[in-house]
């Protein structure tokens, strides 16, 4: 076993250590290599790629491709998150912009936090590294992943722009320390939503099926008395002139809706996943969900037992 451990460690260390020794096209092109033969092979991820798309109502003849260009995006996104620290602010500028209800969002970010739903979408990262060095600072929550090595090279990048994260262990509750950290100064706070892994997810619809997602951006919102924006990042082939500025054919919309009327979470949550379905439809290739979340996938006797978890927790 520590045998396996320390081969993942220094798997990790070399890789990393060699894609910030390349050029960025090269990396993007590494990350492309990498989604092409995860297609090929039809990896699990890949089949519950499929079969969200679908949940989703995706068009037939449109989910082939967009699996495709879907797992290369995503290895793109790694390739990418490992050179971040080396970019420069016009690069960043040039690769990123935001649409959808900006004005809205700047106005609310300069008054004070606010929170921000997001789909595991686009490059995340470069949308925080962007936003910490443009608008206010980004707090988030991170996982703590395995290896060690690989979670730690992310968290240096992200820190490195100015975005402060909060460490968590799988099952542990990063409420109470997001609560407390909003607490101290005005950040942007966007979270990750689109897929529940606590039992107390909220039933919603996204696209054409029911689908079980985080009850946490619009809990957070109402606890510190913050804006909720729902958002999904998708990605764009930039023109000339971009491109050349940006030293990358790939850049990044951070779609924005909102803000999201004042409610019960559930209803803002509901509301939430409206937006947010439409937008995924729009560029679902740039929606890299390879896990469950539909609750046709799910197992029923698991999700109870979550459930039940969940709910002798809160009663504690």
């Amino acid at each position: 076993m520590k045998t396996g451990i320390f081969s993942s460690e220094l798997l990790a260390r070399s890789g990393l250590k060699l894609l910030s020794q390349v050029p960025l096209p090269l990396a993007q092109g590494i990350g492309n290599l990498i989604g092409e033969v995860l297609y090929r092979i039809n990896t699990s991820g890949a089949q519950q790629y499929r079969k969200n798309l679908m949940h989703l109502g995706i068009a037939d003849k449109k989910i082939e491709e967009t699996v495709r260009q879907g797992l290369k995006g995503y290895m793109r996104l790694f390739s990418e998150t490992a050179l971040l620290g080396g970019f420069s602010n016009s690069q960043v500028l040039a690769r990123v912009r935001i649409g959808g209800d900006r004005e809205a969002l700047l106005e609310d970010c300069a008054r004070g936090s606010v929170c921000l739903a997001l789909t595991h979408s686009g490059n995340w990262d470069l949308a925080g590294y962007f936003a910490s060095k443009e608008v206010i600072p980004v707090l988030t929550v991170a996982e703590k992943v395995k290896p060690e090595a690989l979670f730690q090279a992310f968290t240096r990048v992200r820190q490195q722009a100015n975005m402060r994260i909060i460490a968590v262990e799988k099952g542990e509750k990063p409420f109470p320390r997001l609560v407390a950290a909003a607490g101290e100064k005005n950040y942007l706070i966007p979270l990750l939503a689109d897929r529940d892994i606590t039992g107390r997810g909220i039933e919603v619809t996204i696209g054409k099926t029911k689908a079980l997602v985080a009850a946490g951006p619009a809990a957070l919102a109402t606890k510190i008395n913050a804006p909720l924006y729902c958002g999904h990042i998708a990605l764009e082939k930039l023109g000339r002139a971009r491109r050349g500025a940006a030293g990358s054919r790939w850049g990044i919309v951070i779609n924005i809706s909102g803000p999201i009327k004042p409610d019960r979470v559930e209803n803002m949550t509901k509301d939430w996943a409206s937006r947010v379905g439409e937008m995924i439809r729009e560029s679902p290739e740039s929606w890299f969900m390879l896990q469950k979340l539909f609750v046709p996938d799910l197992d029923p006797e698991r999700l109870a037992r979550a459930r039940e978890r969940a709910k002798q927790e809160t009663q504690l």
